[in-house]
């Protein structure tokens, strides 16, 4: 493997330096010779030059050819002048005042000056660093139009266009990277724009700290948490399947029957309610609805005309045989661990509700941000709840109903994706987003637990709606192999290589190699502190050349607790939580 070595130009700043000397050399001179001129008016710079050039080093030092190279009789009066206190003193000053100004100018251009590889691309991408980095991004930025005020900075000195910032992001990096922290600074613009958003809370940070007032917490778990009217948002048969999908934990391959018979039965039982209750029913009534006896719910489904009915088969005297009691009880233990806890929280806070076609609306006076907090301690429960919201609130988007937008009106913050477990909805949204206003900004510290999930056909199709990705630190991993081959590419570089020893001829080379090597992604992204400051160096791709940028490290500080215990999940107090029957 070729190492490629990166580093600065020194030109840059020793132009700036000269620059800035002769500038300020020509203003000192004037300023020298009205702030503090001679005594005696005749002496000027003429008066000097004369002296001390023709007078000088042309005068007249003795016969013979020798004399040429008399330099004490040709630097007398250079001498003289330098001897002299008043124009000493005004020496000093004018070259003290250049040479400092042209230190600080080659010191500060020296900061700012961009690394370059030592090595020449021919063909293929090349990696650019810093400041022409952000200048190749704003060209590539630039041909989707202009930016508006208001519009998403990527990094400092890069401001994406309305196109471009739909055209969503991808941010994949390594625990500690600093991939939440970028997050939190585009989080943070588009809470300031006071726009719809969905921020997935994966580490309770964002609820403890997000700079707004106004939150629609969705957290079973919570005290604080809002109610999910799901009579009003999921009204027909499509959507019932989908609440059943995320409600019921699909098993291996060996027990897909169990879960997938469950799903059709939940997905019965919400049809029945739908039939029977139209939107007036909620998570109490669904609990009710599937912990009837099999006799009772099979009935229950064949009055709602539900095919699942048949799945639940009785003897004579109306006793399941074993095939349906497992169904059931597969169905009763995904009912306990998602449907109840949400039955609870309903039955405990009537207040607070919402329904997504609510918080859509035009005319909603809800609050714009929606917060899913993930628990680790309900690990199903939070992944059913947020991952079926975030469906819903895309399928909403999808309908023929909902406007077209010419810009970003609700943005999906999704930090650590795959928590959220599969998602239906969403990679159809992603694929019309810029009509329909919607932006996504997601995160994942390994594509692998994608690809687990999607598959890899459906993982290639969700990838790709990604134009924008950007990179931070990566430890050896198949992610970092993936970036490596697949974002990155290939590329030719030329070389020079020494004929032999003994001849200083050289013989150019051709050599294909990475764009980026691996190494890079763990040695020089991630978290750095950059003259004091702490940054996040990333590696952006999709916007041209792929570029290495620094990002601030955008901290929130802590505004409210992270975590208030609901009724029903204290330890303490479930036998006072309300009961479900």
């Amino acid at each position: 493997m070729t190492s490629i070595k990166v580093k600065k130009s020194p030109g840059p700043a020793l132009a700036a330096a000269l620059v800035v000397a002769c500038g300020v050399m020509i203003s000192g001179f004037f300023i020298i010779a009205l702030l503090a001129p001679f005594e005696n008016s005749n002496i000027t710079a003429a008066y000097f030059w004369r002296t001390v050039w023709y007078e000088g080093f042309l005068r007249y030092c003795g016969p013979g050819p020798l004399q040429v190279f008399d330099l004490d009789c040709r630097t007398a009066n250079l001498r003289a002048w330098l001897a002299w206190p008043p124009f000493y003193l005004r020496l000093c000053l004018f070259l003290g005042c250049s040479m400092i100004a042209a230190i600080l100018v080659a010191i500060w251009s020296w900061k700012h000056t961009s690394p370059k590889e030592t090595v020449r691309t021919i063909r293929g991408p090349w990696p650019i660093f810093g400041a022409q980095g952000r200048v190749s991004l704003r060209k590539a930025i630039a041909v989707t139009g202009a930016p508006q005020p208001d519009s998403l900075w990527l990094a400092p000195y890069v401001q994406l266009t309305p196109v471009a910032e739909a055209s969503n992001i991808l941010v994949v990096g390594d625990q500690g990277s600093g991939k939440s922290a970028v997050i939190r600074g585009w989080a943070e613009q588009v809470l300031v724009r006071g726009e719809r958003s969905i921020i997935h809370d994966a580490k309770g940070d964002v609820l403890a700290c997000a700079p707004i007032d106004q939150i629609l917490l969705v957290a079973p778990h919570d005290a604080r948490g809002w109610t999910w009217d799901i009579g009003r948002d999921v009204t027909n048969a499509q959507g019932a399947r989908e609440v059943a999908e995320k409600l019921v934990s699909s098993g291996s391959e060996l027990d897909s029957m169990w879960s997938n018979g469950a799903k059709a039965i939940l997905s019965g039982a919400i049809e029945a309610l739908q039939r029977a209750r139209k939107t007036d029913w909620g998570w109490a009534d669904l609990f009710k609805f599937v912990f009837q006896s099999p006799k009772e719910l099979r009935a229950a489904l064949e009055a709602a005309r539900a095919p699942s009915a048949h799945l639940i088969e009785l003897d004579d005297e109306g006793v399941a045989n074993r095939t349906t009691l497992s169904l059931i009880l597969t169905l009763w233990v995904a009912a306990l661990t998602t449907i109840r806890p949400l039955a609870q929280a309903e039955a405990s806070n009537k207040e607070r509700r919402f329904s997504v076609r609510d918080w859509l609306s035009e005319q909603s006076g809800l609050p714009r941000t929606i917060i899913l907090q993930h628990n680790a301690e309900y690990p199903l429960l939070s992944t059913a709840i947020s991952g079926l919201l975030v469906d819903v609130v895309c399928g909403k988007l999808l309908s023929p109903s909902m406007p077209k937008r010419d810009r970003p009106w609700l943005h999906l913050i999704l930090d650590e994706l795959p928590v959220l477990g599969r998602l239906e909805q969403f990679p159809k949204l992603l694929n019309v987003g810029r009509e329909k206003g919607a932006a996504a900004i997601v995160a994942t510290q390994n594509w692998e637990q994608i690809l687990k999930l999607y598959q890899q056909h459906d993982a290639a199709t969700l990838e790709a709606r990604f134009k924008i990705k950007v990179v931070c630190k990566l430890g050896i991993s198949e992610t970092r192999e993936r970036v490596v081959s697949k974002y990155a590419g290939r590329r030719t570089i030329e070389t020079w290589v020494a004929a032999s020893r003994d001849k200083p001829e050289k013989i150019r080379h051709e050599n294909e190699i990475d764009v980026i090597e691996p190494n890079y992604l763990d040695d020089e992204l991630g978290v750095r502190i950059v003259d004091g400051f702490v940054v996040v160096r990333a590696l952006v791709f999709g916007l041209g050349n792929p570029a290495v940028v620094e990002t601030p490290f955008t901290q929130w500080r802590k505004r409210r607790e992270a975590y208030r215990d609901a009724a029903w999940a204290k330890t303490g107090a479930l036998r006072g939580a309300p009961h479900v029957d």
